[in-house]
């Protein structure tokens, strides 16, 4: 992949491989039999497993080993990232696989309010036009109590509060990726998350092993399709198609979670939550449109 230039309809075909991967996490979680928080440590720990033996090959060479910097700077892209699959995976334990997902996505509101506040870089009005849309559909989501219990309305706070750590998320990458490559970052990143979710686990006094066989391969699709193939592929694409088709593409992931969850899960929605969700797309659509232009 490294060395081959593939022609732009196989890097779009790669990228509609890569959301319907990513897609499939909220189902999948959902699928296990075990607390989102465990399928995160899982998934997590299992991709660094399998990244590991390229890592230590990636810096073997003491020119392409990381600064001290660019290590402290990736765990604690890791720590952030770890709460927000903590916040994630328990959202989606307690309100579903969409709509947690859904107000996720909102992550690149909260990137470009951090961005503007640490980086000092000037947001458009549409930007705060995006914003004030995708908040009032997240209000409205989360105002829609007609035939479901309260814990629908805590899972999607909790994958409000998910996109702000998200978003951190981002942010910090941004920086990092200034001072180690893709591979270490992805390593010490995603095996620094993996801790935070195992210290969750210990105090949320979940269980660790136990879990009917059926778990474990749901365990190890994440780690190895979700964590390994589906961010790798995605990761590659941020350096080949422009984030302009790139950002306003991943919208569509949400939308498919949805559809997995209706035909796997047999979820149901309302006119209000498909209202609300179509609101909540629309404002990130426009905040990314502004921010690219």
């Amino acid at each position: 992949m490294l060395n081959i230039k593939p022609t732009k309809p196989i890097l779009v075909f790669l990228l509609v491989i890569a959301i319907i991967i990513i897609g499939f996490s909220a189902i999948l979680i959902k699928l296990s039999l075990a607390p989102g928080n465990v399928t995160a440590f899982y998934r997590l720990f299992i991709g660094s497993v399998i990244v590991f033996i390229p890592f230590l090959f990636n810096i073997r060479k003491p020119e392409s080993r990381p600064s001290g910097r660019a290590v402290w700077i990736s765990i604690a892209g890791g720590v952030i990232f770890g709460i927000d699959m903590v916040l994630w995976t328990t959202g989606v334990d307690l309100g579903g696989a969409t709509m947690p997902t859904l107000v996720a996505n909102t992550a690149p509101v909260w990137v470009g309010i951090g961005a503007m506040i640490f980086f000092k870089e000037k947001l458009r009005t549409g930007f705060w036009l995006g914003l004030a849309v995708a908040l009032a559909g997240v209000f409205l989501v989360m105002s829609d109590t007609s035939g479901k219990p309260m814990s629908f309305n805590a899972g999607t706070i909790l994958g409000l509060s998910a996109a702000v750590f998200y978003g951190s998320f981002f942010l910090i990458s941004q920086q990092a990726r200034k001072y180690i490559n893709t591979l270490q970052y992805f390593w010490i990143s995603s095996f620094s998350a993996s801790m935070v979710n195992l210290l969750f686990i210990f105090i949320l006094g979940q269980q660790l092993f136990g879990y009917p066989f059926v778990s474990w391969v749901y365990f190890f699709i994440m780690g190895f399709i979700g964590q390994v193939v589906g961010w790798l592929i995605l990761n590659y694409l941020q350096g080949k198609l422009p984030a302009s088709l790139i950002a306003p593409t991943l919208l569509v992931q949400p939308v498919m979670t949805a559809l997995l969850a209706m035909f796997f899960l047999g979820d149901s929605f309302t006119l209000l939550d498909i209202i609300g969700g179509t609101i909540v797309l629309s404002g990130i659509f426009i905040v990314h449109w502004t921010r690219k232009k």
